[in-house]
């Protein structure tokens, strides 16, 4: 949820705040963003394991976190398009998470 938030509302916080620019910038930002993201994403990785039904939440959690792991500590010039992929990754995964756990909806109208 965290990455969604970072993803969605900073590019928001910019446009409207210009002092904003200047964070989305600092380096260790980025780096505390992934620290904070990493719990979540291991949380719902390992919760996809436990239950043996979900293999692409697990590798596309595994992919996801290393993307944005990569990006944040190793110096690449290919940082923003790394980010960018790691954290659309993650959000999939969470989306595709949410709607394994959701029970299934019945249709009122059929009955």
């Amino acid at each position: 949820m965290l990455c969604i938030a970072h993803c969605l509302a900073l590019p928001a916080l910019v446009a409207f705040v210009p002092t904003a620019a200047l964070l989305a910038d600092a380096e260790w930002l980025h780096v505390a963003l992934v620290i904070a993201a990493a719990p979540a994403t291991l949380w719902t990785v390992s919760r996809a394991l436990r239950s043996g039904s979900a293999p692409l939440i697990v590798a596309g959690g595994a992919i996801g976190l290393a993307l944005l792991m990569y990006a944040a500590f190793v110096e690449t010039p290919h940082e923003t398009l790394l980010t960018t992929l790691g954290a659309l990754v993650l959000i999939a995964v969470h989306a595709r998470s949410w709607f394994l756990r959701r029970p299934p909806q019945r249709d009122l109208a059929a009955q």
